[in-house]
């Protein structure tokens, strides 16, 4: 049995039936560390090699203009973007994000489906990159299957 209590920051965290070992679920992990620096790396592609303003990258991935400055500028940056932005599959994702953004195929980036993506080929690779043993996470059923 899983007991679920909700922290501060509004994160489910599971507790098992002994009340010991924490866990955080993949979607947590996804949308606090992963998704933050693919889009990262995402607009630094758009921005870089093909010439999009800051304002035209804010409104494709959906995020204000000074907040992508912020991160654009160096002065903050998503947790593990160095190693993340080294890895083939995140490469590959954020390639095929970009080439459809600039094809016009679509007009921003769905976070689900570059999720699903993920979850299809293998994210225990990108875990174990962060830091974080893919055993402790645990892994619900996807509520918007790709």
């Amino acid at each position: 049995m899983v007991h679920i209590n909700h922290d501060v920051y509004n994160s489910v965290i599971y507790y098992n039936l002994f009340g010991g070992i924490l866990k955080h679920t993949y979607c947590e992990v996804y949308i606090k560390i992963i998704l933050p620096a693919i889009r990262i790396l995402i607009a630094k592609e758009l921005l870089e090699k093909y010439g999009y303003t800051q304002l035209q990258v804010s409104r494709l991935l959906g995020v204000s203009q000074p907040f992508l400055n912020y991160y654009i500028s160096g002065r903050r940056r998503p947790k593990h973007i160095v190693v993340l932005e080294k890895n083939p599959l995140i490469r590959d994702i954020v390639k095929k994000e970009v080439n459809c953004l600039i094809e016009r195929r679509c007009t921003n980036i769905v976070p689900c489906d570059v999720c699903t993506e993920l979850r299809k080929k293998g994210i225990e690779s990108i875990l174990n990159l962060i830091g974080i043993n893919p055993k402790d996470i645990i892994y619900p059923e996807c509520v918007f299957p790709g």
